[in-house]
């Protein structure tokens, strides 16, 4: 029996600087946008207790996530001062979760 093709995505995961909930909910907006902009999904999993940190899987739409998309999105990430920490994740086959 062969094996189902691979479906290569990466974690995302970032902590606004503010706990306003409208600086939050713009730099959500901004993130979901820009992986959109990229070709790409992101849907977010289940928040941490008692943390800030917004966690995402990143996968692309029609196609697989990449080396390429991750950078981009550190890349964006890297940019944004309202942010107070964040890390993207390797990529990985989500067949193997």
């Amino acid at each position: 029996m062969s094996r189902a093709c691979p479906v290569f995505a990466f974690t995302v995961s970032f902590a606004p600087a503010t706990h306003e909930d409208d600086a939050r909910r713009a730099v959500v907006d901004a993130f979901l946008a820009r992986t959109r902009e990229l070709g790409l999904e992101a849907s977010a999993r289940a928040s941490r207790p008692q943390s800030d940190t917004l966690d995402y899987l990143v996968r692309g739409e029609a196609m697989q996530a990449c080396d390429a998309d991750r950078d981009a999105v550190e890349r964006w990430l890297r940019q944004r001062p309202e942010l107070a920490h964040w890390t993207v994740g390797a990529l990985h086959d989500l067949q193997e979760e």
